[in-house]
């Protein structure tokens, strides 16, 4: 017996309605009323009225991550994503008739011990405009402008599509640190949208987790706020000599990586496999690895760290990480060689160079394009590098055999 009409009309309505939330039209309506109803009501105070206020704390949260969740997740042809764009900038210009200005301009740094709450929403409120349309170049020069971005943090934000949520707590030389790095990475092997310094916005409020002050369009990490000059590290282990970096920049190198091993890597199959096959290889023996000052199956037990790990090495000296893959490569350790031009690899997009780099204690980052060789099944079997040529002979997997070096 044929369903009849009637019947197929509720099918197709239960299946619309059991849709997940993020392909249905949204109205955002009620948070926004709430948000400046709380405003209005708390002209002068609102910071401490969120500490203070546990009821008043969870309904304005609430509303906050409503529109988070649009910007983030909604469907992308929803009309009210452009609601919520032009709400937010209208909030932040004091043109709602209650105060936004205020709270949401950037510049101000909320004191992380007394007033957090208000430093976390502030913070996801950026990021709710900034992703609730696709950014232009006209949609980024208005949130920086209305905004009231530093001309350094408006910089990452024009150039790299990057929102910096630290509470106004990154001083010059770690912003243009952060600016030189994204500037020497190519953006083909990532999608990084937000870099986060949790330690400068203090405790998260229940309400909020750490992914609903992170979540949003493209990638997200959370960095040290050490100053550049505060701290350094020789990522090195013995066996090459000692190279100082700033602690900062190590850390910032690591944490863009696990972008790219997560965006760039994992989306290449070629080099996903590749990746597997030299963590399998390397097994638990921690010297068989370039980090290898980690204790014994660190990378087995966190695979994730991996990629991540190396990236301390490779954006403090890639030379000389390459130097120490091939000392160990002349101990017997014939893995680290691979994983040196497994990173080439992958920095070399394909092409016929690939990126070198050197970050110094003064959180200086130098690129330069190193030229390669390849062999017929596309693997790199040269590197010349400061006027050295290494060649490589390869077995049928694409490991190291044996090595030339000619020049300086």
């Amino acid at each position: 017996m044929r369903p009849s009409a009637l019947f197929r009309i509720a099918v197709v309505l239960s299946l619309i309605l059991a849709l997940p939330p993020v392909v249905q039209a949204a109205s955002t309506q009620a948070a926004r009323d709430l948000i400046v109803a709380t405003h209005a009501a708390h002209p002068k105070d609102l910071p401490k009225a969120l500490q203070d206020d546990a009821t008043l704390r969870q309904k304005y949260a609430k509303a906050h991550l409503e529109l988070a969740r649009l910007s983030s997740h909604g469907d992308a042809n929803d009309p009210e994503r452009t609601v919520v764009y032009n709400f937010c900038r209208d909030l932040v210009t004091d043109a709602l008739a209650a105060p936004g200005k205020t709270y949401f301009q950037r510049g101000r740094a909320y004191d992380k011990d007394a007033t957090p709450v208000m430093a976390v929403l502030r913070e996801r409120f950026h990021r709710t405009w900034k992703d609730a349309l696709p950014l232009t170049d006209a949609s980024k020069t208005e949130i920086v402008t209305r905004g009231n971005f530093s001309a350094a943090e408006g910089a990452v934000l024009r150039k790299h599509s990057v929102l910096v949520m630290d509470n106004a707590g990154l001083d010059a030389a770690q912003l243009s640190a952060v600016d030189s790095m994204l500037s020497l990475i190519p953006s083909t092997l990532h999608d990084l949208g937000a870099i986060g310094v949790v330690e400068f916005l203090g405790k998260f409020p229940p309400e909020i987790g750490w992914w609903d002050f992170f979540d949003g369009k493209g990638g997200e990490i959370n960095i040290f706020g050490v100053r550049i000059n505060a701290a350094t590290e020789n990522p090195f282990p013995a066996g090459v000599p000692a190279a100082k970096t700033a602690t900062f920049c190590a850390c910032l190198a690591h944490e863009v990586n696990h972008i790219v091993d997560a965006f760039g890597v994992a989306g290449n199959a070629a080099w996903s496999t590749r990746k597997q096959a030299l963590l399998q290889a390397a097994g638990n023996d921690h010297l068989n690895y370039l980090r290898s000052m980690f204790a014994d199956g660190f990378f087995a037990k966190a695979p994730q760290e991996y990629f991540a790990s190396i990236a301390n090495q490779w954006f403090t000296d890639s030379a000389r990480t390459l130097q120490l893959g091939l000392a160990q490569f002349d101990n017997g350790r014939r893995d680290p060689i691979n994983q040196a031009l497994f990173y080439g690899e992958v920095y070399s997009q394909g092409g016929n160079s690939t990126c070198f780099y050197t970050t110094d204690a003064d959180g200086h980052i130098k690129r330069s394009d190193v030229p390669l060789q390849r062999d017929p099944q596309g693997r790199i079997t040269a590197l010349k590098v400061n006027g050295t040529l290494y060649t490589f002979v390869l077995d049928g997997n694409g490991n190291v055999t044996s090595y030339t070096r000619k020049g300086p």
